[in-house]
């Protein structure tokens, strides 16, 4: 076995170090394995043309093929470093850590303490800072007149699992310079109003679609879970600027009232003004159409994907053109779903011009609804519109259904024909409630007419 110190690799016989080769191309696998899976999802959610996919999962698996038949004696540069020493952990947090304690046991590193991510804070992934801050915490040191105990495996486990809720609220790995106290605000909020996610109907849903979906109070997760996400949060932060990885942490002095009860939040009408003007200027008709209806309609992001040609039709009584929603079109959340919608005076000519130039039946053929929530977040966010207001109260795509609400009951429509119109049970009557019907639709045009977004 031989060292090679001022380099950028560590090479030794493969014999000895067999088990540490093997885990780093078992974390190298890993994260080609995961690179593919979001090319796979980048195209599934039409964000990517059909070439680009192809090209890129072909580069991919290529590499993915050759790293499984890699038989060398050489470990290049990687992601944790002592010293000259370099070590290349893919991303495999249990291999890494095995790997560094057996390097340890051999005497090539004299503590799990000394290591820590290489390069410079303005490249470093925010994954590369915790595996430095959990290697850190793993190891025991005496300091003065204090000793630090190891973590137990259900330490780390906590961790773990509180660093993977961060990084699935944060929508990925990211650099540590581009992370705010914003961003990690709203990971941390975010992260006490999801629901156990390993129960149905939730395992495997994301986070953006977990945010859409109204989450009964009995499913929700542990109200301090979000308080121990902080906390690892801002343990992971604290041992960057001890370490000198950054000058200042952005987890510090957060100020979080945190509360797992936060529901939707109405857009002010500032808001809405600039979704809808982004929204309008994108090549996919699904990207100009949804969120303009969803503001002028109320209607839940799923009724809306799944509309007909022939669910647009013309009321002669009113002489109003409407949308129904109903169970034939695809699934609907209850039987008061099943109702008629007028169509916005402000959308007429717009959206019956755009219905008939489609040549499907469906007016948006073959889209999937997280496609939808996966780039109207991106859109919410480039326009730098918080995913929280000020009460912890989300802001999503289903969040147009409470700003439509809001505005109509806040116009003096009656409570019922709102109820109507929006597809909740009628509930303002009383006892009288079982002799009410469904009004006509002339009645309820107010509802949606008195909703709008212009400046005054």
């Amino acid at each position: 076995m031989r060292q090679v110190f001022g380099a950028t690799e560590l090479t030794c016989s493969l014999h000895t170090l067999d088990c540490l080769q093997a885990s780093v191309r078992a974390g190298r696998l890993i994260v080609i394995v995961a690179r593919i899976k979001d090319i796979r999802r980048a195209h599934l959610f039409q964000e990517i043309e059909a070439d680009e996919y192809v090209s890129g999962l072909k580069q991919l698996w290529i590499s993915a093929c050759s790293m499984a038949r890699k038989k060398e004696k050489t470990i290049k540069t990687g992601l944790i470093t002592s010293g000259d020493m370099t070590f290349d952990f893919g991303g495999d947090i249990d291999k890494e850590l095995e790997a560094v304690a057996k390097a340890k046991e051999m005497g090539l590193i004299s503590s799990i303490a000394e290591l820590k991510p290489s390069g410079n804070s303005s490249s470093m992934m925010f994954s590369e800072l915790f595996d430095g801050f959990l290697a850190h915490k793993m190891d025991k040191v005496e300091a003065k007149k204090e000793t630090r105990k190891p973590l137990s495996d259900g330490q780390q486990k906590n961790h773990r699992r509180n660093f993977n809720t961060v990084i699935d609220c944060m929508e990925g790995d990211r650099p540590i310079s581009t992370i705010t106290q914003d961003m990690l605000k709203d990971a941390i909020i975010t992260s006490g109003l999801l629901p156990r996610r390993n129960e149905n109907p939730y395992i495997g849903v994301s986070v953006l679609e977990l945010l859409e979906m109204e989450v009964p109070d009995k499913d929700r997760i542990r109200s301090k879970t979000a308080e121990e996400v902080r906390k690892t949060v801002q343990g992971i932060f604290a041992y960057a600027v001890k370490a000198k990885i950054i000058d200042s942490s952005p987890a510090r002095d957060m100020g979080l009232k945190l509360d797992s009860s936060g529901t939707f939040a109405p857009y002010s009408r500032e808001e809405v003004r600039q979704l809808l003007t982004s929204s309008f200027k994108e090549k996919k008709l699904w990207k100009k159409w949804l969120p303009t209806l969803a503001a002028y309609t109320g209607a839940r992001r799923g009724e809306l994907v799944q509309l007909r040609k022939e669910d647009i039709m013309f009321d002669t009584d009113s002489g109003r053109d409407y949308i129904l929603i109903t169970p034939e079109a695809g699934e609907v959340k209850s039987k008061n779903a099943l109702r008629k919608i007028p169509l916005h005076p402000i959308l007429k000519k717009s959206f019956l011009g755009f219905v008939k130039s489609v040549k499907t039946d469906r007016l948006f053929d073959g889209l999937d609804p997280q496609a939808v929530t996966k780039w109207f977040s991106g859109c919410r966010e480039g326009l730098g519109i918080k995913r929280f207001d000020d009460y912890g109260n989300r802001k999503v795509f289903h969040s147009f259904r409470h700003t439509f609400i809001t505005q109509s009951r806040g116009a003096g429509n009656p409570i019922d024909h709102v109820q109507q119109v929006v597809g909740h049970e009628k509930t303002s009557a009383g006892t009288t409630d079982r002799y009410s019907h469904i009004y006509p639709l002339s009645d309820v045009l107010g509802v949606v007419d008195k909703v709008g977004y212009e400046k005054p």
